[in-house]
């Protein structure tokens, strides 16, 4: 991998791992210094797992599907019915 294409990555990982240490007490900088490999993981991706507890609530099997759904998606289906009504008042008036 070209250095200068890793460095932003690194320095993206860092913060992160820096405000992880800060919140838990842990030295989490040190152990992506000493090579640990899940901090290592962290340059190419900031979110280490998909589950529904780091965030991705598609994956999250207990919850009904109108629970997995995300903020923009309910609105967008909210604007979607709100447009089809809006067109169903316009046809009945005329």
């Amino acid at each position: 991998m070209k250095p200068y294409r890793r460095r932003p990555g690194v320095m993206k990982a860092l913060k992160v791992l820096k405000i992880w240490s800060d919140a838990e007490g842990q030295d989490y900088v040190d152990e992506f210094n000493h090579n640990t490999n899940w901090t290592k993981r962290m340059v190419n991706t900031r979110c280490p797992c998909s589950c529904s507890c780091c965030g991705n609530m598609r994956n999250d099997k207990w919850e009904s599907h109108k629970d997995r759904i995300s903020r923009q998606e309910r609105r967008s289906e909210l604007s979607f019915k709100e447009q089809i009504a809006d067109v169903f008042t316009q046809c009945d008036e005329e």
